[in-house]
């Protein structure tokens, strides 16, 4: 058995509720997202807006991984990308729809809008034909898009340079987001997920010197859990390396995460150390004995 939990890649017949998950959310979200870039057509705000929908439609698409119980990271990512462009395209048919219908306005009348995007067929038609959707991008490329200070309104190469930034971000957002739905630790004896328990009550000491610490974490980092069970035990709330662990009571094993919780200037800051040891039973039950 591995050192780390890893995927074992399988798929599932019904792994591709991935991407229809991830194209219904991303349609869900499509014209709320052309909203917040017709109200705000403020760069910051833009940027955070597209990663919330990037982060949403991947989540989404990492739910359905768990659910279809594909263990496959790099299919669960590209499926839930593949689903994300539909609703990626479908949010720009509504952002150049309302850029056509309220773009003239400084304020459109929310109402209007509102009105306008409850009826699907009024902003979706664009993404049904090609090349009306490409003449309309190109009209809103020579416009402009958004101002940017010292700068003046960003339009022409650069704002196509922006706006395939944006359609990168996007996908790698809905592939990374998902794909971590495929890494849940999975166990085939006991055919299910493992699930996480709370954070072990008690920790163990961060050594003074050095380089034993150095010692010491480089072990923790490679899945060497044994000073775990030597070091002395200091009470929840103390500086220290503590253990979170992932079971099930049908699984002959579980993984285990370990965090250092350490003096930050004037407070304490937890810091990741390793994720998905792989334990089995035996020693996951001395833990929970010695630092429970």
């Amino acid at each position: 058995m591995l050192d780390f939990y890893r995927p074992v890649g399988s798929k599932s017949p019904f792994s591709i509720l991935i991407a229809l998950a991830s194209a219904s959310t991303g349609y869900v979200l499509a014209p709320l997202y052309a909203t917040v870039l017709l109200y705000s057509p403020i760069v910051y705000v833009n940027a955070i807006a597209l990663v919330c929908y990037g982060t949403l439609t991947g989540l989404a698409g990492g739910m359905a991984a768990k659910l279809t119980r594909t263990l496959n990271p790099p299919l669960a990512g590209g499926l839930a990308m593949l689903g994300g462009w539909v609703g990626f395209i479908l949010s720009w048919s509504a952002w150049l729809s309302l850029i056509r219908n309220f773009g003239g306005t400084v304020s459109p009348d929310y109402r209007a809008v509102l009105d306008f995007l409850m009826i699907p067929p009024l902003w979706n038609e664009l993404a049904l034909h090609p090349r009306e959707f490409l003449e309309a991008a190109i009209v809103a490329n020579g416009q402009g898009a958004w101002s940017v200070a010292m700068v003046g309104r960003v339009s022409g190469i650069p704002l196509l340079c922006v706006w395939i930034a944006e359609f990168l971000i996007f996908s790698y957002l809905c592939a990374k987001v998902a794909s971590r739905g495929a890494w849940a630790p999975y166990s085939h004896e006991a055919r299910a997920y493992l699930r996480k328990e709370p954070r072990l009550s008690r920790g163990v000491v961060i050594p003074e010197d050095i380089g034993q610490y150095a010692v010491v974490q480089h072990g923790l980092m490679n899945g060497d859990l044994t000073y775990l069970s030597v070091a002395p035990v200091v009470r929840h709330g103390d500086p220290g390396f503590y253990v979170a662990l992932s079971s099930h009571e049908k699984a002959p094993w579980g993984v285990a995460e370990v965090t250092c919780l350490e003096p930050r200037g004037r407070r304490l800051a937890r810091r990741a150390v390793a994720d998905r040891v792989i334990l089995t039973a035996v020693v996951m039950r001395s833990l929970r004995a010695r630092l429970g």
